[in-house]
């Protein structure tokens, strides 16, 4: 598990990838794996401020997760200006397995207009 913070401006897009990786630094392989994530408020909040939607890459054996954090997603007042946390979760069928790729603070800071 690692912690990232993240800090993107409104209308903005991003890409954040997350390499997981064994206590030797070799890649896990994940490919049977599933993953989620989700932007709150504070740990713990309902609902999701940030559309999250975490991809496995390629086949899963280099153990790399990706997000992708569209302009469409950071725009409009539903998504205010604010200090947030997210968590990239890989699990197992059922649930069965469930380990944290990733946790911390995301910073939504405002746009400046051109």
């Amino acid at each position: 598990m690692s912690t990232v913070n993240i800090s993107i401006f409104k209308g903005e897009s991003q890409e954040v990838v997350f390499n997981i990786n064994d206590t030797d630094g070799n890649p896990i392989d994940i490919s049977g794996n599933s993953v989620r994530g989700a932007v709150r408020y504070a740990y713990g909040s309902p609902g999701h401020l940030i559309p999250l939607d975490p991809v496995i890459s390629g086949d899963g054996t280099s153990g790399i997760v990706v997000i992708n954090i569209s302009a469409t997603g950071t725009t409009g007042e539903s998504v205010p200006v604010t200090e947030a946390v997210y968590s990239v979760e890989r699990y197992s069928a059922n649930d069965a397995y469930v380990g944290c790729v990733s946790r911390g603070k995301i910073i939504i800071n405002p746009d400046v207009p051109t």
